[in-house]
């Protein structure tokens, strides 16, 4: 439920253009300064008593409403005893308020079909606080109860006592989650260097431990009083909705809520942070971290600056000539790294991302590949030569075309735009008072700036987003021991004054001027096709032995998805050839190993302009090649699936990095505690199976990809017949039929066909109570897996699982969290298959205390056997129905989810129309059905817990 931001909002950097705003009008329009006129799409007003208000009709996804409430108050808000407060009263809005007491809010949007943190969520952030919803809009009711639920939420929460002293406990976990362990360490490391002697680095949103145990329940309510107020809130509804009628039910039902006001402020500590630099204004600032449980070094270098809301042309440009040149700096580094055997670092990025309200940061982040200064200065010499040189006409030509490409397909797209990126501009707006721009109006304008940038704007902002040797300057090391040695702060500076020292030569490079296919493949014969007009699907009988099934849908106007399939995949190696096998497809991904005649970097340059991606997969059955692609690029896709399977490049310098990266990984695999409790796993769960099991030393030594892994990879797909391949998205079958005979159609394929073989790791019978000590934080994790022989695979068994296992999550997560207080997630998870053979495991996993596994296994148990003794109900049944039934509505309108189907049921040897079957039988599932489909799962004789605890006396 509450997803923690950080009110940093570090956000990953995108470099396409449609991650900026843009603006509907050519440039010249427009004086630069000039505000620019925001969508009409959006509907704005505000009620009598405050509250703003932003609703937008969006048919995408059909039937459902996207809806937040935004209160503008985080953890910066916070008084000195409210620390960590703001996060606990967004949990305890989902527990009572003056019409929905207990957990009912939960209770009755999951009923409704809505998933507990998929639909039902909330986040808190130091700036603000944010509530979310997705609620089904065929029932007028369930949109109005909803506006109920935000109105208490605004002014009615009931913060029970009770509910208080049992959150305290879930927040707690939550505490122990996300702060325990290395992943922990390393972040709040990170920003208490970045933050230090700002507001900011004393308000974490989790709180403290200390502030968490001892928080007082007066504090909590004294929040709520001061921030809750509704000229301090904002609600935003976008969906397939009415707009009219929905305003007139929020006028109603939140219009009535109570006039407040506070006498509080919102602070100045919004105001621009500062970064103190080793206790004085006039040096670059230094941290170093070094932890024993840190697989490998990390690097960063960052700037701070000020944030500037896109609110004018000049902004907007300016925001997307910083995006540009960072794509172009990211482009070169990953040049670097696949141009030779021996790069100096294993990767590296620049990236821009808001802070604050008020502050961006600029950055370069590392992976070394050996000793880390030596990759450091490496990375830090190259951002050097692009502030002194700039870029190549050839490397902004085809950054540009890669803009304008996102820019057609956004804009060719954009009636299938999701209401969540709607409900994000709103926000936007609300947070730093970004225009409300949506790619249906900023067509002309984004085109016309793409074209007008030039290359002395790119130079300049290279220069101004890297300011080295400034105190809004900070560099964060982080080590493991064995690495750390001369790792210290006058080292440091020290380096980062030998990179700008280092004066690389220009860079060069050279043009691309061959083709992909050097010769276009015969096409072949359709030998028989199919039609199943149920489903709209074609299906055809090749030649070469290979089936393709094709559905054209309208869901998006710009997105064709392609997967292959072939039976066999890892089943039909040996096992002295597995470990070799399993690590093929990093290797042979074209965006690393290249294609063909292409090297790595010639095939990013070949897909300038052009929004296409394929590469190949590798599992335990099948191995084949998946791809998407914009509907003016399908043929680009199937000539690089057609290079896949035919002239595969072995490129040596990705090969020897990932090989050193896997030495350096399996070195360390001692001391990362989640790693040896996987292995301990494998090991006693399949007995140590050489499919389940890590790499040894002796394999890892032995392995060689080019005298092992290359020559199976050219076996696998040197025959495709018996496999088949499914395309689905927006094309016509008419227009690309010459194309699937040409490209597949010409496809390699042998008389006999690859078949799978039953190789798989089994789980061993009986019972197995296993506990590993690793690490030294306090916190456990638990997992027990209960599996069992199984008949002939079912349809309707498979459902009846999925009903299962919608109960038993939820019925867990009631009765460890809300009842218990002991954990802040858990799962369930049942894999019930047909292939390779019928079997069925599942797995309940939780995070917790270590002092508390006994405890909440003993409830764990105690449920189940509750649960089997006729516990289920006729109503838990009915709401995973309804949920299923919900998801289905939704992903009837997704390519994505039509692949999984059609190659599910291709794979099946059966019609996939069957598909077709799925609601009817949610609709006839009986409780008698998931009563016995349950103890099946969970009253198996063969179970295994594994729980992993710090190392005794840590």
């Amino acid at each position: 439920m509450c997803r923690i931001k950080s009110g940093l909002r570090r956000l990953t950097v995108l470099v396409l253009l449609m991650q900026c705003a843009s603006f509907s009008l050519p440039a010249q329009v427009f004086p630069t300064q000039e505000k620019l006129p925001e969508t009409k799409k959006i509907r704005r007003f505000t009620l009598s008593n405050g509250l703003r208000c932003f609703i937008a009709n969006n048919p995408k996804p059909e039937r459902r409403a996207e809806i937040r409430l935004f209160v503008n108050a985080g953890s910066l808000m916070e008084d000195d005893d409210q620390r960590g407060l703001a996060h606990v009263l967004e949990h305890l809005a989902f527990n009572g308020t003056k019409r929905f007491s207990g957990t009912a809010i939960i209770k009755y949007l999951e009923s409704r079909g809505m998933d507990f943190g998929a639909h039902t969520n909330a986040y808190t952030s130091t700036d603000e606080t944010v509530y979310q919803m997705q609620v089904p809009t065929d029932s007028l009711s369930v949109l109005e109860t909803a506006l109920d639920i935000v109105a208490d939420w605004s002014s009615a929460l009931i913060l029970d006592s009770a509910a208080m002293e049992n959150e305290r406990k879930i927040v707690t976990e939550e505490w122990r989650l996300g702060t325990l362990g290395v992943q922990g360490r390393l972040t709040r490391a990170y920003f208490a260097a970045l933050l230090r002697g700002t507001r900011y680095a004393e308000r974490e949103t989790i709180g403290t431990k200390s502030s968490l145990d001892t928080f007082r329940h007066e504090a909590v309510r004294r929040f709520y009083q001061d921030w809750y107020v509704p000229e301090n809130m904002a609600l935003v509804i976008v969906g397939d909705i009415n707009s009219d009628s929905l305003e007139a039910s929020i006028r109603q039902r939140l219009g009535s809520m109570p006039f407040r006001t506070s006498s509080r402020t919102i602070r100045q500590e919004r105001a621009l942070m500062r970064l103190v630099a080793n206790g004085t204004d006039s040096l670059p600032q230094v941290a170093i971290f070094v932890d024993s449980e840190l697989p490998n070094g990390l690097c960063e270098t960052a700037w701070r600056g000020a944030f500037q809301a896109t609110t004018t042309a000049s902004v907007y440009r300016e925001n997307l000539v910083r995006n540009m040149t960072l794509a172009l700096i990211n482009s070169r580094l990953q040049t670097i790294v696949a141009s030779s055997t021996k790069a100096p670092f294993r990767s590296a990025s620049v990236m821009w991302q808001q802070m604050n309200r008020s502050e961006a940061l600029s950055s370069l982040s590392l992976e070394p590949s050996d000793a880390l200064f030596t990759s450091y200065q490496a990375a830090l010499a190259e951002l050097w030569r692009v502030r002194r040189d700039g870029f190549l006409p050839s490397e902004i030509l085809r950054m540009k075309q890669t803009l304008r490409k996102g820019v057609d397909v956004s804009y060719n797209d954009r009636l299938s735009l999701i209401s969540r990126a709607v409900v994000d501009v709103c926000l936007n707006q609300l947070r730093v008072g970004s225009l409300l721009l949506l790619p249906e109006d900023t067509y002309p304008l984004d085109t016309s700036i793409i074209a007008a940038i030039q290359p002395q704007e790119l130079h300049q902002m290279a220069q101004t987003l890297f300011p080295f040797g400034t105190s809004a300057q900070m560099t964060f090391i982080a080590s493991p021991p064995q690495d750390s040695a001369g790792i210290n702060t006058e080292a440091v500076l020290q380096l980062l004054k030998r990179a700008e020292r280092e004066h690389l030569p220009p860079f060069t490079e050279d043009t691309l001027s061959k083709p992909l296919l050097q010769k276009l493949p015969q096409s072949a014969k359709i030998l028989r096709e199919r039609q199943y007009p149920r489903i709209g699907v074609t299906e055809w009988q090749l030649s070469n032995g290979l089936r393709v099934l094709m559905k054209p849908t309208t869901f998006s106007r710009n997105q064709v998805l392609l997967q292959s399939f072939i039976p066999g995949g890892l089943s039909v190696v040996s096992e002295s050839e597995y470990q070799a096998a399993s690590r093929i497809m990093p290797l042979q991904n074209p965006a690393t190993a290249g294609i063909g005649a292409f090297t790595p970097q010639e095939y990013t340059r070949f897909l300038a302009g052009k929004q296409v991606s394929a590469a190949p997969y590798l599992d335990g059955l099948y191995h084949g090649v998946s791809g998407n692609a914009a509907d003016d690029d399908l043929e680009t896709m199937l000539q690089i699936v057609y290079a896949l399977h035919t002239s595969p490049r072995l490129d040596s310098a990705n090969v020897a990095m990932t090989k050193d990266r896997e030495k350096q990984a399996f070195s360390l695999r001692k001391n990362y505690p989640l790693v040896k409790f996987q292995d301990t796993i494998a090991s006693v769960l399949y007995g140590n199976h050489y499919t389940a099991r890590a790499i040894t030393q002796r394999e890892l030594e032995e392995w060689n990809h080019a005298a092992v892994g290359f020559p199976l990879y050219k076996r696998f797909f040197g025959n495709v017949r018996g496999g088949a391949l499914v395309l689905v998205g927006a094309f016509d079958v008419k227009r690309i039929k010459p194309l699937i005979l040409q490209y597949f159609g010409g496809l390699p394929s042998k008389s006999i066909p690859h078949r799978m073989r039953d190789v798989s790791a089994k789980p061993l019978q009986g019972v197995f109570d296993v506990r590993v000590r690793r690490g030294s934080d306090n916190q456990a994790s638990t997992n027990v897996y209960y599996h069992d022989t199984v008949g002939a695979w079912s349809y309707r068994q498979d459902i009846t699982f999925e009903v299962v296992q919608i109960v038993a999550d939820t019925k867990l997560r009631e009765a460890l969290r809300h009842d218990a207080g002991g954990v802040y997630t858990s799962a369930v998870s049942i894999n019930y298959s047909a292939n390779p053979f019928p079997s069925l495991l599942a797995t309940a996993a939780f995070p917790s205390e270590p002092e508390r596994t006994e405890e909440l296994k003993n409830r764990m148990n105690a449920l189940w056997k509750r649960l089997a003794e006729d516990g289920i109900t006729q109503e838990d049944v009915q709401e995973a129905k309804t949920k299923l039934l919900k998801a289905r509505e939704t992903s009837m309108k997704d390519n994505s989810a039509w692949l999984g189907r059609l190659i599910f049921w291709t794979q099946q040897g059966e019609s996939p129309e069957r598909m077709l079957e799925y609601s009817d039988l949610v609709e006839r599932m009986t409780l008698e059905d998931v009563r016995k489909a349950f103890r099946k799962v969970f009253l198996t004789p063969n179970s295994a817990r594994f729980v992993l605890l710090p190392e005794a006396g840590k």
